[in-house]
């Protein structure tokens, strides 16, 4: 069951600075209950989004391991990883087709989420030119911080 301020919120255009995208994200969770749709689809997204980030690098770490022993042991870390993604994206799945709502707000954080990465790519490349270290230590940075405040967000209205 979608309410008319989340149509308004699906369709909003996104800033045009990683600041403005963190503020309509804001406003979009801004007062989301517990048990709400747009709840449970950010933390989904956040989980989901941290848990490939650490199988990269686990992948990463692994593939520049010369000891066998704990190459083995990655490994086997990088299997509960698959295992605990799998299992979300299952989740996942079961609450589109039966919590209302939750489909169409995790497809808005989803899309808003991307469309932020690229600006803060755009912005790095203007801070930092030519210069990719920097510019991912800059883009990592700026998302860790926007996720914290949302999640904070989020925190603030239990």
């Amino acid at each position: 069951m979608s309410t008319e301020r989340d149509e308004e919120d699906f369709s909003q255009e996104y800033g045009s600075t990683s600041d403005e995208i963190k503020n309509d994200l804001l406003d979009f969770l801004r007062g989301s209950p517990v048990d709400s749709a747009k709840y449970h689809a950010f933390m989904d997204y956040q989980n989901e989004n941290d848990l490939n980030e650490g199988l990269g690098d686990l992948i990463a770490k692994v593939n520049n391991e010369p000891d066998d022993l704990i190459w083995h042991i990655e490994n086997s870390q990088i299997r509960i990883y698959e295992h605990r993604i799998a299992y979300l994206e299952h989740s996942i799945e079961q609450k589109r087709m039966s919590k209302p709502g939750y489909e169409d707000a995790y497809l808005q954080i989803w899309g808003t989420c991307e469309e932020l990465g690229l600006v803060l790519c755009e912005e790095g490349e203007e801070k930092y030119p030519g210069d990719s270290k920097e510019k991912e230590n800059y883009m990592n940075e700026k998302w860790d911080q926007i996720m914290i405040d949302l999640r904070l967000e989020l925190r603030d209205n239990l």
